[in-house]
């Protein structure tokens, strides 16, 4: 296991805010010593889990060749997972929510690799509970997963790209990047 952030981002939107978000992350954790390795989940070719049970009878975790065996080879190589996304219909956007679902081969004998997680993630809703169904999937997963949340930066409001910039989304960034640091 090295010493390297996955940065898993959810946005069909490369520029926009969660993703300008994940790359204030990896530029801070950069500057800090902290690696980061990114991966788009819009771009991935991802199918989805037929729940078949076959995860690891060939070696990798999932029986289908796509793109999530690489992904989860690269995962090896990490020791942190910040997943960064807008809020979709107050839960994980589709492509996002394929890749997460594919994380159920982790939960047939084989621990998935990663201890630490954080989220970051952004609405263009105003009220808090706007977050509510993500973070509910989120904090399940990791507890599936056996991860430890270092932290869950929420901005919502974000209505326009760009916009982040003039919340305080980045400090709060930077001060994610400092909970990863800190925590073994």
């Amino acid at each position: 296991m090295g010493n390297k952030i996955a940065v898993l981002t959810g946005s069909s939107r490369l520029d926009g805010n969660s993703s300008t978000l994940a790359e204030i992350f990896s530029m801070e954790a950069a500057r800090a010593g902290l690696p980061t390795v990114r991966f788009d989940s819009t771009l991935m070719k991802v199918e989805r889990c037929v729940v078949c049970n076959s995860c690891f009878s060939k070696g990798k975790p999932c029986v289908v060749e796509d793109d999530f065996n690489p992904f989860c080879e690269n995962l090896a190589e990490c020791n942190g997972l910040l997943i960064a996304t807008p809020v979709y219909w107050y839960s994980f956007p589709g492509k996002l929510k394929m890749v997460i679902d594919k994380f159920y081969a982790y939960c047939h004998g084989t621990e998935f690799p990663i201890r630490r997680s954080a989220l970051i993630a952004c609405c263009e809703d105003d009220p808090m509970e706007t977050f509510d169904g993500m973070l509910f999937a989120y904090r399940k997963t990791i507890e599936l997963l056996n991860c430890t949340s270092v932290g869950e930066v929420l901005i919502p409001g974000a209505k326009a790209d760009g916009n982040i910039m003039e919340t305080d989304a980045p400090k709060q960034v930077r001060q994610l990047v400092k909970k990863f640091l800190s925590c073994p």
